[in-house]
């Protein structure tokens, strides 16, 4: 029998639908390759023995704060980025978010992971109701050029491990195209969100963005950093004027905290949200409930 605190979790409480559905995949064998239907609407081939597809087979969703984030910080028409795209969950939510109208932009430089992301990405056409989704297999940095990536230890179970690393460390590692986002994005274009995660490369990826960042371009970033309240990609984009805060979850929405006061659960990695509109951008995370696991694609009746 589940903890009672387990079934409280907003994915089970909210969509008890998903605790008969687990129940189930519990007891029949499976093949580890399975196509899923998200709660907004689109398929997606998942490996449910991989981290993000064991989350998305057994619960639904992937990240629960990160996912109504973005959900509710976008709207239809934005322009969308995802920094470290991987399979294309986030990229998914971006685009049913932003629906024909808007663009998402993914970016995944991990040969592997980025065959996978292209299929996902087909599928989200296919629905016919999400807008250009561009997919770049390059890594944002701070230079243009090449660099190496490796797996590292636990890949097979994590696909989010695999990191840009230097040159001396780089042996085995599959060499992959860096871009920086100041050369990739359309002058003058807004990105309502960028998501960034990069297994600790995301200081790189902002000074590569930094005149993007310095004309007040990308209104709210979200991002996973580990490094504490010392951080340098804290310190980073609190001189570029953002403002920066904790992002966690309950069972009845979401949780903001100070940025050197770590919200998310201990079973997951510490995200925050940075932005230069923080009346508006808290206003609209801190209203009661959750939106994503009910979340209609942009231009159906209430989306």
């Amino acid at each position: 029998m589940w903890p009672v605190e387990v079934l409280s979790r907003p994915y089970y409480r909210h969509r008890p639908r998903q605790v008969a559905l687990r129940l189930l995949r519990a007891l029949l064998p499976a093949a580890p390759i399975q196509e899923v239907t998200l709660p907004w609407g689109l398929r997606m081939k998942i490996d449910i023995n991989e981290m993000l597809g064991t989350s998305v087979w057994q619960t639904g969703v992937f990240d629960i704060a990160v996912s109504e984030a973005i959900w509710r910080l976008l709207r239809p028409g934005d322009l969308a980025v995802d920094v470290g795209a991987n399979i294309g969950y986030m990229t998914g939510i971006m685009a049913a978010r932003v629906g024909v109208a808007g663009r998402v932009l993914a970016f995944e430089p991990h040969p592997r992971i980025g065959a996978e992301l292209e299929r996902n990405l087909e599928l989200f056409r296919r629905s016919g109701k999400v807008g250009e989704i561009r997919f770049f297999p390059v890594a944002l940095s701070s230079r243009s050029g090449t660099s190496t990536m490796v797996d590292g230890a636990g890949f097979a179970e994590n696909h989010g491990l695999a990191r840009l690393v230097g040159e001396q460390e780089g042996d085995g590692g599959a060499r992959v195209e860096t871009r920086r986002l100041d050369e990739l994005l359309p002058e003058n274009e807004v990105v309502a969100l960028m998501k960034l995660d990069v297994e600790g490369h995301e200081e790189e990826v902002l000074r590569g963005a930094e005149e993007v960042l310095h004309a007040r371009r990308v209104r709210s970033i979200v991002y996973e950093d580990h490094n504490g309240p010392g951080s340098r990609v804290h310190a980073l984009l609190a001189d570029l004027g953002y403002r920066i805060r904790s992002l966690g979850w309950s069972t009845h929405g979401l949780v903001l905290g100070p940025v050197d006061a770590v919200v998310a659960k201990p079973f997951e990695a510490p995200s925050f949200l940075a932005t230069l509109e923080p009346a508006e951008t808290i206003q609209r995370l801190l209203e009661p409930g959750w939106q994503v696991l009910g979340g209609r694609l942009a231009g159906e009746a209430g989306a």
